[in-house]
């Protein structure tokens, strides 16, 4: 992987970013590698306070002259493979350093928990309103979500207990809205640790939360039922599936 450091000022859309001169912790996108997509991706890193990045040459889209820039000229190297030393996790990447160090930046649960349940009352209010609205047929937007996976993530990213002991402090409260939420937490962390992109963690928090909306359009008494189900209940409750992809099909961006 060839590598480059450059001036904010020099980086331009199609760049892709894999560091930076802030922690990822004052990031503003919630992943380590982000290729630029506009001129706003721009704006808030300098926002963020960022002055220098580091960039994938191969994955760049689109390739300029960096000899202007005077840090460019500081930083520009081949990553190649180097001795592994057997007490030392294999940092042979640049995606692998940048693990390294958000391991380190993880903080105590009692710092995360406040902003923990900000966030968690905030996906309580969207999930209620957009499973009423979904129950009562009307048009929905599902766009706002995003805003709340960047910030689920941040959390997780930050001390991923924190938001967990909220969703399992709810989760015998048995509404479907509240399922929703774990289920959505719970997705999110996953994808976080499989080192999804960006699209596809959006794509997994609009189907986390959306999976059982079906659930509406049948006896809610059923959801949860702590004893085996006749076969007629069966039979009903299989539907849930097909019920919930045709409630989801109208809505756009999903």
């Amino acid at each position: 992987m060839s590598i480059k450091k450059i001036d904010i000022k020099d980086l331009e859309v199609g760049m892709c970013v894999v560091g930076l001169d802030i922690s990822w912790f004052d990031s503003p996108f919630m992943l380590h590698t982000r290729k630029i997509k506009d001129q706003a991706d721009i704006l808030k890193l300098l926002k963020a306070g960022a002055k220098t990045v580091t960039i994938d040459l191969d994955k760049s889209e689109i390739i300029i002259d960096l000899e202007k820039s005077d840090t460019s000229k500081q930083v520009e190297e081949e990553v190649k493979p180097t001795e592994k030393n057997p007490s030392e996790p294999n940092l042979d990447s640049i995606q692998a350093l940048h693990d390294k160090h958000e391991l380190n930046k993880v903080i105590r649960i009692e710092d995360e928990i406040g902003k923990a349940n900000k966030i968690h009352q905030q996906l309580t209010r969207f999930s209620k309103n957009l499973f009423d609205k979904v129950s009562r047929g009307e048009a929905i937007e599902i766009t706002p979500l995003d805003e709340l996976i960047e910030k689920t993530i941040s959390s997780l990213g930050r001390n991923e207990q924190a938001l967990f002991a909220l969703l399992h402090m709810q989760r015998k409260a048995g509404e479907l809205y509240e399922h929703a939420i774990s289920v959505f937490g719970l997705s999110l962390s996953l994808s976080k640790n499989m080192g999804l992109s960006e699209e596809q963690c959006k794509h997994v928090g609009y189907a986390a939360l959306m999976h059982d909306v079906g659930w509406l359009k049948l006896p809610m008494q059923l959801f949860g039922k702590g004893k085996p189900y006749t076969k007629n209940e069966e039979l009903l409750v299989r539907q849930h599936t097909l019920l919930s992809n045709k409630m989801v099909e109208p809505i756009e961006n999903i």
